[in-house]
């Protein structure tokens, strides 16, 4: 493999105006705020995606989006293609996904594959993936609690290993696809978080005040919204006052 070896990038995601997105953070924010947040993450990881395919001749670009309800098309930029997930489990998902990548594009070298759900994610980290895996190394971006943010794969070990048992047990997803996939020279990325919980999303604000991390424009204004309250109340808050509301049986 060399540095022109076409490489896939897939970007595994939730629709942007799917309105069950980030549900452990609908216990903490206000719904309407959660889905704003949820769609400028799914548009800066396309933008991501677009800035990197200019530095790269030959990179091919797929979107994997979950069934849903809102599963309508985000308008794509030029040359991204995108398909539905299938399966059950996210397991399921996750290998289907891959294998419909080499499927599609026979010359793909190799696969990597992110989420929408790091927007502290750079244009330069995942450049890096990218140069790896032209030289058919496996790459592997860690996340805290054990789980991952990128995942960089060669076509001979997407062929030959199944990632469907690596998501069974919750955080031990990073060491399962370490194990499964066997190698001593896999290669390691600088540990990002993603933003799941509400903890998550206070650690962001914080160190972007800091100027440890940037974002990209969309994730930016929507984290600029200081008045919460203009987008109603959370899951919780909600659930409360229907529960106040409704006479005890």
């Amino acid at each position: 493999m060399n540095q022109h070896s076409p490489i896939t990038i897939l970007l595994f995601s939730r629709p942007c105006n799917d309105s069950t997105a980030k549900q452990r953070l609908r216990n903490d924010l206000p719904r309407n705020y959660v889905n704003e947040l949820h769609r400028a993450f799914v548009l800066d990881s396309l933008e991501l995606l677009r800035k990197t395919r200019n530095h790269f001749p030959k990179i091919h670009i797929n979107v994997a989006w979950s069934k849903s309800q809102a599963n309508e098309a985000v308008p794509l930029p030029l040359r991204l293609e995108s398909f539905c997930q299938e399966g059950e489990k996210f397991g399921e998902r996750f290998q289907n996904a891959l294998t419909e990548c080499i499927r599609r594009d026979r010359h793909s070298s190799g696969v990597i594959i992110i989420g929408s759900d790091t927007p502290i994610l750079t244009e330069d980290i995942l450049s890096s993936a990218v140069h790896k895996l032209q030289e058919d190394l496996p790459v592997i971006g860690a996340a805290p609690k054990n789980g991952f943010y990128l995942l960089g794969l060669p076509r001979s070990d997407i062929e030959r290993c199944d990632f469907i048992e690596c998501f069974n047990v919750p955080h031990t997803e990073y060491d399962s696809v370490q194990k499964t996939l066997n190698r001593a020279d896999i290669v390691s990325l600088p540990e990002l978080y993603d933003i799941d919980e509400y903890t998550d999303y206070m650690r962001l604000r914080s160190d972007l005040k800091r100027s440890l991390v940037k974002v990209g424009r969309h994730t930016a204004a929507a984290l600029a919204r200081s008045d919460l309250k203009a987008f109603g109340t959370t899951t919780c808050e909600a659930q409360d006052t229907s529960s106040a509301a409704s006479p005890e049986k």
